[in-house]
């Protein structure tokens, strides 16, 4: 799309229209099949399963619209990480939905727009022209309910345009609710559910692991249901260590209390995760606690960032009792399994346009009891650096 191309307002029938399919799944001229039905020679030159990989190497960026109520068409493996898929849903859709997503379906990412909501049709340019907004939210325990306090100072002056969210931990939990449009107020109300009353952690035989994270998923299977990874309103990812490659992984398909849970298990204090191919993850900020290099990498636009990060030396400098704590055991591990980590993240927030660091060590990291205190305290801070919000309103432009 040339940069000059400006989205145009169609309704959700129009935009099914142009898709070259009715509601019954029939092509609308001369009552044809859908071209999936098409053996590949006798379909349209500019259909999915008709490129090769050679065809693809002039085109700079590939997307592919479907409209996302219709049943699951041919995919071509060739747009493996290559093709963007945009999906397009109708008025009134409350959540995207993928009952029949074929697990050799890997694109480069999904898009979900629903062209009647507010904001959608900005996403779809922003995300064509590589300028997406970009949140990455950090972990650190109870520290990392936070971020709410950023979201809520980041509400109160309008800033409103994210496109792409990723978490780390914790983070990952936060940033699956607000992939889902829910404000500041709601994630907070559904983490007093799902971690606060809900008894996060289950002691178990001491085979692998000293807790289970048994109720966290249990609640987050009641919230999201079936809902997968690929079907959040903004762009999730979630990040776990994946110990058997020695790599950061971001986990975009499939399920989103696995995905969560995997990017969450503290090693030793909870089970490793293995995924399908027979990998074990645990999380994610054992080797980057703020994978801000993954956000540039996806967007030369806006890329916002809250780090939990404390220094060893800061924490618990408030603290009355300071000289007298003595760190307890799994404090001790925790922190050196995090010495590199805070170093990784550190390394990178010179990629960022902003990036929201809470006085928060006084809290510590088990510290749930103080969780109220700490988003007050990261909303306090977060007002202090977004002003009115004017300057980030501003309209990203691409980095040379």
């Amino acid at each position: 799309m040339p940069a000059t191309a400006k989205p145009v307002a169609r309704s959700s029938e129009a935009w099914r229209q142009q898709l070259g399919a009715t509601g019954d799944g029939r092509h609308p001229r001369r009552g044809s099949p859908p071209p999936e039905a098409l053996p590949i020679a006798e379909r349209h030159p500019s259909h999915p399963t008709a490129l090769s990989h050679r065809n693809l190497q002039p085109i700079d960026r590939l997307i592919v619209l479907r409209d996302g109520t219709l049943p699951a068409a041919a995919w071509n493996q060739a747009l493996n990480d290559k093709a963007h898929l945009m999906r397009l849903w109708p008025r009134g859709q409350e959540r995207p939905e993928s009952p029949d997503w074929d697990a050799d379906l890997r694109p480069a990412q999904v898009i979900n727009i629903q062209p009647d909501r507010r904001g959608h049709l900005g996403r779809l340019a922003r995300t064509v022209l590589r300028l997406q907004t970009v949140l990455v939210l950090g972990g650190g325990g109870a520290r990392g309910l936070a971020p709410i306090g950023a979201l809520a100072a980041m509400e109160e002056v309008g800033l409103d345009e994210t496109d792409v969210v990723m978490g780390v931990s914790i983070g990952s939990l936060v940033a699956s609710l607000l992939a889902f449009g829910l404000s500041s107020g709601e994630i907070l109300s559904q983490l007093e559910r799902v971690i606060i009353r809900s008894s996060p952690y289950n002691l178990t035989l001491p085979r692998d692991a000293l807790f289970t994270l048994a109720n966290p998923r249990r609640e987050m299977e009641l919230f999201f249901g079936p809902t997968r990874l690929q079907d959040c309103w903004l762009r999730l990812h979630c990040f776990s260590t994946n110990l058997s490659r020695n790599r950061l992984q971001a986990w975009c398909l499939g399920s989103i209390p696995t995905a969560v849970i995997t990017s969450m298990s503290m090693p030793g204090s909870f089970p490793p995760v293995e995924d399908s191919r027979g990998d074990l993850h645990v999380d994610g900020g054992i080797l980057n606690n703020l994978p801000i290099a993954a956000a540039r990498g996806l967007s030369d636009g806006r890329v916002i960032a809250v780090s939990l990060d404390v220094d060893p030396d800061t924490a618990d400098q408030d603290s009355p009792d300071r000289k007298r704590r003595r760190s307890s055991i799994a404090r001790t591990i925790i922190s050196a399994m995090m010495c590199t980590s805070h170093s990784q993240s550190r390394a990178q927030e010179n990629l960022a346009d902003l990036v929201l660091k809470p006085e928060i060590g006084a809290y510590p990291l088990l510290g749930w009891k103080s969780y109220r205190e700490i988003v007050l305290a990261d909303q306090g801070h977060a007002r202090s650096r977004l002003g009115d919000g004017t300057r980030f309103r501003r309209a990203a432009t691409p980095r040379s």
